[in-house]
């Protein structure tokens, strides 16, 4: 079994255990712990307080939205999300990094494919979505998946931790989806495969009336894939449209 070491959000030095605390050695920040899931965010608690009520409030409706786009789509997204975790180029063993859970609809293909041997660490922002996976966790008894709450632009894990770091939609909605990049790469161990996917309409369909009824019923569909961004990194994007053209996945290894 693999788990992956945390670090101080801070200073990204390892954390030690504080009975119900983990404390940094380095900066002497002190992050709390509830139900096994410590909190690594940088600054006082009042200052994420309305943007994680924002995210809790979009967890629990994101059952409807799912829905919504599954009748769109005409096929079940959950179904259709196991396919694609199945085509993930993830190996029995591996270390992986759910990056924005959310309710954690990863978590059970993700730990089928690194099985008892590896490891999965899972974070959120929202509260909400982290205690529903948290009782997913439970229920199945993995003992090597952990959850963090923690911000994408600063992760809380040592660098060239994971050999696979897999984020399945909001990357449309990061603050700065430079600044989590860069934090995806120094996580990531050189040669590690990374995957991102959100909505996104494939650009021959965005004319049409279906797609001009997605993109009304919710812009997002209209965002391109972050193919620049990542060349402006020096990454090799492999770019596909799946689910009937609704998302668009990226895919890329991180230079040796």
């Amino acid at each position: 079994m693999r788990v992956a070491r945390i670090a101080c959000p801070r200073c990204w030095q390892e954390l030690h255990d504080a009975g119900r605390n983990l404390r940094c050695d380095g900066c002497r920040e002190v992050y709390p712990v509830a139900r096994g899931i410590p909190s690594l965010l940088v600054g006082p608690p009042a200052t994420w307080e309305e943007l994680i009520r924002t995210l809790d409030w979009e967890m629990q409706r994101h059952p409807w939205v799912v829905l919504k786009m599954s009748v769109a789509a005409c096929t079940w997204l959950p179904r259709a999300r196991q396919r694609l975790l199945r085509s993930l180029p993830i190996a029995a063993g591996d270390l992986v990094l759910d990056h924005c859970t959310g309710r954690g609809g990863n978590l059970p293909g993700l730990r089928r494919a690194v099985g008892a041997s590896g490891g999965i660490a899972a974070f959120d922002l929202s509260g909400y979505g982290l205690a529903h996976a948290l009782r997913t966790v439970e229920r199945a008894g993995w003992q090597n998946v952990r959850l963090q709450q923690a911000d994408a632009h600063r992760l809380p894990y040592l660098s060239k931790t994971f050999d696979a770091v897999i984020h399945f939609g909001a990357w449309n909605q990061l603050a700065s989806p430079e600044r989590a990049l860069e934090e995806i790469l120094r996580v990531t161990r050189p040669g590690g495969w990374v995957v991102l996917l959100d909505e996104g309409i494939e650009p021959k369909l965005r004319r049409t009336l279906w797609g001009s009824l997605l993109q009304w019923a919710n812009p997002l569909f209209g965002c391109d894939p972050p193919i620049a961004l990542l060349q402006a990194y020096g990454m090799r994007p492999e770019v596909r449209w799946v689910v009937r053209g609704m998302f668009y996945e990226v895919r890329f290894r991180t230079p040796v």
